[in-house]
């Protein structure tokens, strides 16, 4: 009887302790999105996505690889282009208004033309306005400019421009070339010459649109249309 109530009593106690006791909790589940938990990457993942960007790394550098040589390819054929190119020069003429004249009939031919000025080296310019009928006209010519606000000028008085009218002498061509600008601009016609002996000359230098050489028929037009002058090759530029 002893041991049963001490067997009953035993039962009792384990089922009120599993009672009080609360159960395990279950281990808790984790979300790939959580913070703080990395993702879990297959190794057949992981080696497929380092195969895209070895692809693409390659891709890029193929594609500049390819626009390198059509950028060298190009400046070849530009350079090859100004190799084949052939220009001319048309000279020397010593006034002026004559190498305009050739200027404008090369242009009327369908060249591409500009007219050059070349000047004696340490020369000096003068820069004038030619001859007038009487000293009164150039007194005239003079007292207008100088109503226009122009200064420094000089009757010149020596064999084949006597009654001319001095606008300067100049040691610098771009001076030079200003004045005769500035002059022109208030309607006269000025003209610029060397006084040191040697005289300024005048080309024009063209080329065909196509850069392409002249044919002899060519040559020969151009050498009967402008007599007494020269036809050379030219270095393009």
């Amino acid at each position: 009887m002893r041991v049963f109530f001490f067997g009953l009593l035993l039962t009792n106690m384990i089922y009120f302790s599993w009672q009080i006791i609360p159960p395990n909790p279950p281990a808790p589940r984790f979300s790939a999105a959580d913070p703080g938990v990395e993702k879990l990457v297959l190794a057949s993942e992981h080696a497929e996505e380092q195969t895209r960007k070895f692809l693409k790394i390659k891709q890029e550098a193929l594609q500049r690889k390819q626009q390198e040589e059509i950028r060298q390819a190009r400046q070849e054929e530009v350079a090859q282009a100004k190799a084949k190119a052939s220009c001319y020069v048309l000279g020397d003429f010593l006034i002026k208004k004559d190498a305009k004249v050739a200027l404008k009939g090369i242009k009327a031919l369908d060249y591409q033309a500009s007219l050059k000025t070349h000047y004696p080296e340490k020369s000096k310019l003068l820069v004038y306005l030619p001859s007038f009928p009487t000293i009164a006209d150039a007194r005239k010519v003079i007292r207008d400019l100088e109503e226009k606000g122009q200064e420094d000028f000089q009757i010149l008085a020596i064999k084949g421009k006597r009654n001319g009218i001095s606008l300067g002498v100049f040691r610098q061509p771009t001076m030079a070339e200003e004045r005769v600008a500035e002059i022109a601009s208030l309607g006269y016609s000025p003209i610029m010459m060397s006084v040191t002996g040697k005289k300024i000359k005048y080309r024009v230098n063209f080329n065909k649109k196509n850069s392409i050489s002249l044919t002899d028929d060519e040559k020969q037009f151009l050498a009967k249309s402008f007599k007494n002058v020269a036809i050379k090759p030219l270095k393009c530029r």
